[in-house]
């Protein structure tokens, strides 16, 4: 039976199964169904990298052609991978794929970064896929908990922005964000990214060239409780160009940040009512714009 698992599939430790309506003959392999119950490991290839599952879960079929997923799959990076599908030559198609409870340390420790985050990642992808760009096609949410704020993505750049502009502006300790995408061979739009720190909300959109290794958008920062308005119901807005390719992404602010009333929406994009504040961008790294790392994808030049 492994010699019908796809290409990519290698099992080094098989895990307990039940098989049913097994039908084999010299040149072909049919399965009503294989169940996989707890235990075994096994290794996914693509593009030049190699993933280890454990605990290997779910059920499939194989028709002679196509493997016919249900929730397959296993831990991985501390939390659990599941797959829905039909795959076929080097394909999932109609595919579901949830991650849960992903641990951002042991993502970051794999891609040979330092691995001491905290945060906890989930996410859901529904469409097709496979080993090549040129597969992929689908739409998708993800999620980050729980995480320092260096590791979410505009958070700590947009603090750093504020506090170029505004003395006494802190940064949180800690973060989250929400985002949704869809995905077309070699470009992922992001529609929605909405990230949180403290008193610091940060929404952007726009796109990842997977091709170009470059990364184009805008986003707007809305900044709370802030000094000497703290009895008045103020926020600031920041709006920022974010763009650049994967090694030199800058975030750069459109022009100076903005009053507006606490009850305004921060979601890049939404027409609100504010007042420009008096003052020019001035300063080098309000000029030339903040560095944001690709963390989760490319690793660090200090680290390598």
């Amino acid at each position: 039976m492994a010699g019908h698992l796809p290409d990519q599939v290698s099992v080094e430790e098989f895990p307990r199964i039940e098989l049913r309506d097994l039908q084999r003959d010299r040149d072909s392999l049919k399965l009503g169904s294989i169940a996989l119950k707890g235990g075994g490991k096994a290794s996914v290839r693509g593009e030049g990298r190699e993933l280890t599952l454990t605990e290997l879960s779910g059920t499939a079929s194989f028709d002679g052609s196509t493997w016919h997923l249900k929730k397959a799959g296993g831990k991985i990076f501390g939390g659990e991978i599941q797959s829905s599908g039909g795959y076929r030559r080097g394909v999932l198609s109609d595919a579901t794929v949830t991650l849960s409870g992903i641990r951002l340390a042991e993502l970051r420790e794999w891609n040979g970064m330092k691995g001491t985050s905290k945060g906890v990642l989930s996410g859901t992808y529904r469409g097709r896929l496979g080993a090549d760009r040129s597969q992929l096609a689908g739409e998708g949410e993800m999620r980050l908990e729980n995480a320092p704020v260096f590791d979410v993505p505009l958070l700590a750049e947009t603090f750093e922005l504020f506090h170029g502009m505004i003395p006494g502006v802190k940064s949180a300790k800690t973060g989250e964000f929400n985002a949704r995408f869809t995905a077309r061979k070699d470009r992922v739009e992001v529609s929605r990214f909405e990230a949180t720190g403290g008193s610091l909300e940060v929404s952007a959109r726009g796109h990842v060239d997977l091709a170009k290794r470059r990364v184009d958008g805008v986003a707007r920062g809305k900044l709370s409780g802030l000094p000497g308005l703290v009895t008045q119901p103020l926020s600031r807005l920041l709006e920022m160009e974010v763009s650049g390719p994967y090694d030199d992404i800058r975030v750069k602010p459109l022009g100076p940040t903005r009053l507006v009333s606490n009850a305004a929406s921060g979601t890049v994009g939404t027409a609100v009512d504010t007042v420009v504040e008096a003052g020019k961008v001035t300063g080098t790294v309000l000029k030339e714009g903040v560095k944001l790392p690709f963390r989760w994808l490319e690793k660090e030049k200090e680290e390598e």
